[in-house]
C-alpha cells in the first residue's frame, strides 16, 4: 500500500478512495460524497499553516465509526492527510455497510453520552446530603469558584487533621495547600484532588475538563489544585533514624541538610520523610497509650524525642 501525503497529491479523488489521517484518532477511512470541482493546483499553503484554494468538499466514513462532513478540499491537500494508493476503490456495497456501522457506533455514543448525564445529575444531587458541613456555589454566588474551593478544603483539613495547620490560597485558576510535616501528601490530596476541575493535556496543548466529577460544580474547584508539603529538620532526623543511619541534631549544617551522607542517602532519607504521616503516628500512638500499658524499663524513644521537640502531643 502506498501513501501519498495530501500536499504532494495531484491526482483528482474519487467517490470510494481510500484516504488516511491521524487526526482525532481518525485512521482509515473512504470518500463517500465529493461536492464542488477538484482543483489541486489551486491549493496554497502559507506555512503549514493557513491553507487556501481549492473548490471542493469531502464526506469520508472511517473505520472507527466516524464521520467527517464538508472537510475543504485546501485541508485534505495538506500534511494531515494521505491517499492511500495501490488499494482498490470500495464499492457501493462497503460504502453502505460503512456508514451503517458509523450510524450504529453513533447511536451507542450518544446512549453513553445520555447515561454520564444522568450519572452525573444524580451524583450532583446526592453530594449536597454527603458533605452537609460545606458551602454549596449555589448559597455564595458573590464568590468565584476557587475561592469557594478553598474555604471548603480549608474545612475539610481541619475536621480530618485536627491540630495540623495549613495554609491554603487560592487565585482564578489555582489552589495552593502548604504544610509542614503533618500528615503525607497522599493523606491530603485523598482530600483536595476532587476540587481540580480537570488536567492539562501536554500532547494537544489543552486544558481538559474532566465532566465525570460534578464535585467542583457544587462545592467549588479551580483548574489547579496543588499541594507543597515542607520537611522539617526534625522529621529528616526521624526518617534517618528508621532507616537506621542514627543521626544525631549537630549533623544538621545551616541549610538543614544532614551532614556525613551522600546524595543518594539524602534522598532516600528525604523520600522516607515524604512517607512518614504524623497525623498517622500521633492517632496510632494515642491508641496505643489507651490499650498498651507503658513500659517503664524501655529507653527513650527517639521518634517520641523528636515529636515532643516539634510540638506535637500524642496525649
Amino acid at each position: 500500500m502506498k501513501r501519498i501525503r495530501g500536499d504532494q497529491y495531484t491526482g483528482i479523488l474519487k467517490v470510494g478512495q481510500r484516504v488516511y489521517t491521524d487526526l482525532y484518532g481518525r485512521g482509515e477511512g473512504i470518500i463517500f460524497q465529493i461536492n464542488g470541482e477538484q482543483k489541486p493546483s489551486s491549493v496554497r499553503s502559507l506555512c503549514g499553516v493557513i491553507a487556501t484554494g481549492g473548490n471542493a468538499e469531502f464526506w469520508i466514513v472511517f473505520k472507527c465509526g466516524k464521520v467527517t462532513n464538508k472537510l475543504p478540499e485546501c485541508i485534505f491537500r495538506g500534511v494531515q492527510w494521505e491517499v492511500l494508493e495501490d488499494t482498490d476503490i470500495a464499492t457501493t456495497e462497503e460504502i453502505s455497510a460503512a456508514l451503517v456501522h458509523a450510524g450504529n457506533m453513533q447511536i451507542e455514543r450518544e446512549k453513553k453520552e445520555q447515561e454520564a448525564t444522568d450519572k452525573r445529575s444524580a451524583r450532583f444531587a446526592a453530594l449536597p446530603s454527603e458533605y452537609p458541613y460545606l458551602l454549596k456555589c449555589s448559597d455564595a454566588k458573590d464568590k468565584s469558584s476557587s475561592r469557594i474551593a478553598a474555604m471548603n478544603i480549608r474545612t475539610e483539613l481541619k475536621r480530618a487533621f485536627r491540630g495540623f495547620k495549613f495554609s491554603v490560597r487560592s487565585d482564578h485558576n489555582s489552589i495552593d495547600v502548604n504544610w509542614t510535616d503533618g500528615p503525607s501528601r497522599k493523606e491530603v490530596t485523598d482530600i483536595t484532588s476532587k476540587y481540580q476541575e480537570g488536567h492539562f493535556n501536554g500532547m494537544e496543548d489543552i486544558y481538559e475538563h474532566n465532566s465525570e466529577n460534578v464535585f467542583p460544580d457544587v462545592f467549588g474547584g479551580a483548574k489547579y489544585v496543588s499541594e507543597h508539603r515542607e520537611i522539617s529538620p526534625a522529621l529528616k532526623l526521624m526518617a534517618a533514624n528508621r532507616l537506621g543511619y542514627n543521626i544525631t541534631e549537630d549533623k544538621l549544617n545551616n541549610n538543614n541538610t544532614i551532614t556525613g551522607l551522600d546524595a543518594r542517602d539524602l534522598d532516600r532519607v528525604w523520600r522516607e520523610a515524604m512517607d512518614i504521616s504524623l497525623f498517622k503516628t500521633s492517632e496510632s500512638q494515642k491508641h496505643q497509650k489507651t490499650t498498651t500499658p507503658k513500659n517503664t524499663d524501655s529507653g527513650s524513644n527517639k521518634a517520641d524525642d523528636i515529636l515532643a521537640k516539634m510540638g506535637i502531643s500524642l496525649s
